[in-house]
């Protein structure tokens, strides 16, 4: 009987016990396979797991390299509505049509299609981060928002176009209570987007550029089960005791709702209980003008910057200048992720 896959993995001494059993534990909280969450979780590279799903299945693997320029006469072998619903993605056609799916065990969908492409398939096995991420680029099939995860350093793991942001307290922010005062221009602001090699230098520059509008500003951040403080400016307020602020999902506030929406929000917070606690440590008034933000990845809110205009300032001119700087705060994330991606991909994928 075939061994399951962490037991596999222990068996050859790749992960510990204990780093199956703490992925196991978060399959069981945010769904997804096994190997993806080994993946999300930075125990396994998804190369290597895809090396050893094959061995597990017994069936050849799929190679990353294969995701990267799939032809649109491969992908019209298969149709949006079939590779969404049983998770395959065409990779190749060679006598054979070259079929990448996560479970080779899905016997049914293979004969399946077979049939309706008349063709005779090869299956190869992927991971499933890999078959998520081509169904996107290739079929416009939106990925699941199951979380943002937040390691310890700048990550973008190969084939999978991801980006995340730190846990890490931003102590620099920490004595920052007068109004910040900036004379960034758009054009130095879009050069330091380009010239970013991580992350908070992308939000530094948005902080920056963003000053003479907006004295205060504050970023909360989408992290795996909460939205929750990151950065401060402007506030009297410590950076650590904002990063100690908390919003469950679900909470109805209008952060949780620019989040869902990925659409800015500007006017008065709705009289509840709950959208006040959400900025009640910014000690801001209650019947106040807020301006909130997003800042998306590929569709997901990844941040929202809170804005509070200073005097003088017009209202349309400034919401025009945050949004614009937010979505090209978001393409400089991308850029980071792809930078990232295109660094980290094998010395035996480079051309001899």
């Amino acid at each position: 009987m075939a061994l399951r896959l962490g037991e596999l993995l222990v068996k050859k001494k790749i992960l510990t016990a204990e780093q199956v059993d703490k992925a196991l534990e978060a399959q069981r909280t945010y769904g997804g396979r096994l190997g993806t969450n080994l993946v999300e979780l930075g125990f396994i590279e998804d190369t290597q797991l895809a090396k050893v799903l094959a061995e597990q299945l017994r069936v050849p693997s799929a190679t990353m390299e294969e995701f990267e320029n799939i032809s649109p006469d491969v992908i019209r072998q298969v149709s949006k509505e079939f590779a969404q619903e049983h998770r395959v993605v065409p990779i190749g056609m060679t006598g054979k049509l070259r079929v990448a799916i996560s479970d080779p065990r899905d016997v049914e969908a293979i004969d399946q299609l077979g049939f309706k492409s008349g063709k005779a398939i090869q299956i190869v096995v992927a991971p499933e981060i890999w078959i998520a991420a081509a169904l996107e680029r290739y079929y416009n099939v939106a990925r699941d928002i199951r979380y943002i995860r937040m390691p310890e350093k700048d990550s973008a793991s190969s084939g999978e176009l991801t980006y995340d942001i730190s846990t890490d307290v931003q102590t620099d922010y920490a004595g920052k209570f007068e109004p910040i005062k900036s004379d960034l221009s758009l054009a130095d602001y879009t050069v330091r987007l380009v010239r970013a090699g991580k992350k908070e230098e992308v939000f530094d520059a948005l902080l920056d550029f963003l000053g003479n509008s907006f004295p205060q500003m504050a970023i909360y951040v989408v992290r795996k089960d909460h939205i929750g403080g990151w950065i401060v400016r402007g506030f009297p307020v410590h950076a650590r005791e904002f990063a100690a602020v908390k919003i469950p999902f679900g909470t109805r506030t209008i952060i949780q709702t620019v989040v869902d929406t990925a659409a800015p929000y500007v006017g008065r917070l709705p009289p509840t209980i709950d959208d006040l606690k959400s900025v009640e440590l910014l000690r801001l008034p209650k019947d106040g003008v807020f301006s909130f933000y997003p800042v998306t990845f590929r569709g997901r809110t990844l941040t929202v910057l809170l804005c509070v205009a200073g005097k003088g300032s017009k209202a349309a001119d400034s919401g025009r200048t945050a949004g614009l700087a937010c979505q090209k705060a978001g393409f400089a994330l991308e850029m980071l992720a792809l930078r990232n991606q295109i660094t980290q991909l094998p010395a035996a994928a480079a051309p001899a």
